[in-house]
């Protein structure tokens, strides 16, 4: 249920952002339609709040707020008969609220990464008691404090590293950051959250070994990538040791954009690897990347995509960034002790390269040992 939006500067504070509040439980017929639509507004919400409720226990031990008086805000007002002689008025049923400050890139119109978390925002679907309510707090901008009625704080993308540090908000919340980021020593503030490792260098690995036998055996590979952020750096290295390793000697040429959003930069990039003789064009560059792969088809490259429907790719590196982001939503509301690395790999089940042919999967088998292991050594070096 949606509320009326209001202004930033109405409602208090600094950062761009909106609520998410159920109570009760959410009536939706459609929630397909209901997510796009709700995914969609993100694009639009700076400044904006949108009210909906999801209910929290009351009375838990997981660092719930504590219960509020009869007066206080959120509390539900005593029901009054309008009869001549009124009954009693029972007595009002006091809420508890925690409030989960998310910080997600704006806008949310990736094609990937950010649009995942802004699915598990807009359906979360944590229902943990009959009374009180969980809020979660959509901020876009990094310009202001956290807010202190956060009761914790998920930020994603590894860009709000500087902003968890400036503000040294590990020390005060508990905190989920949605990357994995270099620990500058056992003072940086970071060393307290808990990060996720998306290990999306385990599944490069194999969608290189696939690239170089679709390619031919003399033909270039090419990669579209993303910014060269340390993950993105895992995945070209990733990518590069399982198309040789399939094929040693195999050329990789391999194309950074500027930004996940850039999708003129990637068309641009992706037609120029396919005229570069690439007979397949892998990416990793989310809405760019995507485009990169269009291109690359229209000069007669197979491709390999990143985050998207399989579609007419030989295969897609398939992410559940929606499914991790809400199991660690559902971890901060609960008051659970999160581990300090949260691994989402080919084991974890959030993970996996999809395949359009069933018989590349007897083709990828020997590559499978090298590319769990090639994950584990690099989250333990980053971390």
């Amino acid at each position: 249920m949606e509320g009326t939006p209001c202004s930033r500067r109405a409602c208090g504070g600094g950062f761009g952002r909106s609520l998410y509040t159920f109570v009760g439980t959410p009536s939706v017929k459609d929630p397909e339609r209901q997510i796009g639509r709700e995914t969609g507004d993100l694009q639009h919400r700076n400044s904006q709040r949108i009210q909906t409720a999801l209910p929290v226990e009351q009375g838990s031990d997981h660092g719930a707020a504590p219960a509020r008086s009869p007066t206080s805000r959120g509390a539900r007002e005593p029901m009054t008969s309008t009869t001549a002689s009124p009954a009693p008025a029972p007595a009002p049923v006091a809420r508890e609220r925690a409030v989960i400050g998310v910080l997600l890139p704006s806008p949310a119109a990736d094609g990937g990464f950010v649009d995942g978390a802004a699915r598990a925002v807009a359906r979360h679907p944590e229902r943990l008691g009959d009374r009180g309510e969980v809020v979660l707090d959509l901020c876009h901008d990094g310009s202001a404090p956290p807010d202190p009625s956060w009761a914790g704080v998920l930020c994603h993308g590894g860009e709000w590293a500087a902003w968890l540090r400036e503000h040294d908000v590990p020390s005060a919340y508990p905190v989920v950051l949605t990357d994995l980021v270099p620990i500058d020593g056992p003072g940086d503030p970071l060393a307290k959250a808990t990060m996720v490792d998306w290990q999306w260098d385990q599944a490069a690995h194999l969608a290189g070994a696939l690239a170089a036998h679709l390619a031919g055996p003399a033909a270039p590979i090419g990669l579209v990538a993303g910014p060269a952020v340390l993950t993105q750096r895992r995945i070209v290295s990733a990518f590069t040791a399982g198309a040789r390793a399939h094929r040693p000697g195999r050329e990789v040429l391999v194309a950074h954009v500027g930004g996940f959003d850039d999708l003129a930069a990637g068309a641009r990039l992706g037609g120029l690897l396919a005229e570069a003789g690439c007979g397949i064009v892998s990416a990793t560059a989310d809405g760019a990347g995507e485009a990169g792969c269009r291109a690359a088809r229209e000069h007669g490259a197979r491709t390999i995509g990143f985050l998207e429907p399989l579609g007419v790719h030989a295969a897609v590196v398939d992410s559940d960034v929606a499914g991790v982001v809400s199991r660690l939503l559902a971890g901060l509301i609960a008051g659970e002790e999160l581990p300090a690395v949260y691994r989402a790999g080919l084991v974890s089940g959030h993970l996996e390269l999809v395949v359009a042919d069933p018989a590349y999967d007897a083709l990828l088998a020997p590559h499978r040992p090298a590319a769990l292991a090639l994950g584990d050594a690099t989250t333990g070096a980053a971390r």
